[in-house]
């Protein structure tokens, strides 16, 4: 509400008082009535405020959209499924494993015989091999797919080895199964269509190209089933892990650097792991040569004459070790009763008749 006072002609162009609500009342020098009108320094500052707001607006919004903004940091994707199955177009056929080195003890089986395992043996699948203590073997497995290292004290089933299509860029599908102890298995990078994975008592793992490694370790608690620790490494690359974990199944991407043990906490660091490097045994020792040839020696010719190539060193039969020749034979002993007196058969002169 305006509020209205007395003007006194005196002060006329006088201003006048400010009112609590920051207003002025001043004298209209049409109506010759006083008027509360705003602060006129009030209303300056505002609209200088609003003013210099609307040129810098344009400024403001450049400067947020072109601000450097920092990288998000890095986190581990959440997987909620394993991929499922590939569909080959294809029909499979069987792959085969290759025996590139052994060292120590190992053994094979593809219908619970075991038998020693050799360099360049060729095993199909379904073949399970051994390593006892202090020995370990290099295999290439399903053709180019992947090479991978069984250690001492290990137990490997090759359980699927399936392949479609031809050449390099053929589809394959290949399944491990680690019974016990630890394989080593570098991949190369597979097709968008291809599988390879390695199962455990705890859970399975699936890798598209990486190195990693699987360790089950049997404990000797005197459960029954017995209690497996899995432990899942991954030396380079990105591997996807799924596990057992207290009935529930639990999934974990892995990437270089990290492992995993069902059960025992969170993804952690791990120790640094050398990428598979075939380890061929040490080459047999050399057979010791032959002793050197027995050279006879012929000193003389056919004529009884001196042999010149003896002295000159060019007789192929020259005797390096001749063989002493033995004593003569002795006389025989004299007869019996003669009194040591040899007798010789006198032979008389033919008589003339």
């Amino acid at each position: 509400m305006i509020e209205i006072r007395k003007e006194d002609p005196k002060k006329r162009n006088a201003p006048g008082v400010t009112r609590p609500d920051g207003k002025i009342v001043t004298s209209c020098r049409i109506c010759r009535r006083l008027h509360a009108i705003p602060e006129p320094l009030s209303t300056m500052k505002r609209s200088i405020q609003w003013f210099v707001l609307a040129l810098l607006a344009p400024a403001i919004v450049v400067g947020c959209r072109t601000a450097p903004q920092s990288p998000p940091p890095p986190s581990v994707p959440e997987v909620s499924a394993f991929p499922p199955p590939p569909r080959f177009a294809d029909p499979a056929r069987q792959g085969t494993a290759l025996v590139r080195s052994v060292l120590g003890d190992v053994t094979f089986a593809t219908n619970d015989v075991f038998k020693p395992l050799k360099v360049n043996m060729e095993l199909p699948a379904g073949t399970t091999i051994k390593c006892k203590v202090g020995a370990a073997t290099y295999l290439q497995v399903n053709g180019l797919t992947s090479t991978i290292k069984i250690t001492e004290s290990s137990m490997v089933e090759l359980t699927r080895m399936d392949f479609h299509g031809t050449g390099l860029s053929a589809d394959t599908d290949t399944l491990l199964t680690v019974k016990y102890g630890t394989i080593l298995s570098s991949v190369r990078k597979l097709s968008a269509n291809s599988r390879y994975e390695v199962v455990t008592p705890k859970g399975k793992t699936a890798v598209r190209g990486t190195d990693f490694q699987v360790t089950v370790t049997a404990l000797a608690d005197g459960k029954d089933p017995v209690t497996y620790v899995v432990t899942y490494t991954c030396v380079v690359g990105q591997i996807l892990v799924s596990a057992d974990v207290d009935g529930k199944e639990a999934m974990k991407v892995l990437t270089s650097g990290q492992e995993w043990v069902p059960g025992e906490g969170d993804v952690k660091n791990a120790p640094p792991l050398t990428p598979v490097v075939v380890v061929m045994p040490p080459a047999p020792p050399e057979p010791a040569s032959p002793p050197p040839p027995v050279q006879l020696q012929q000193p003389f010719d056919g004529n009884g004459a001196p042999n010149p190539a003896v002295d000159a060193g060019k007789n192929p039969f020259q005797r390096i070790n001749p063989v002493p020749m033995p004593n003569p034979l002795p006389p025989p002993p004299p007869g019996p009763g003669t009194g040591g007196v040899v007798l010789t058969p006198s032979i008389s002169p033919p008589t003339r008749h």
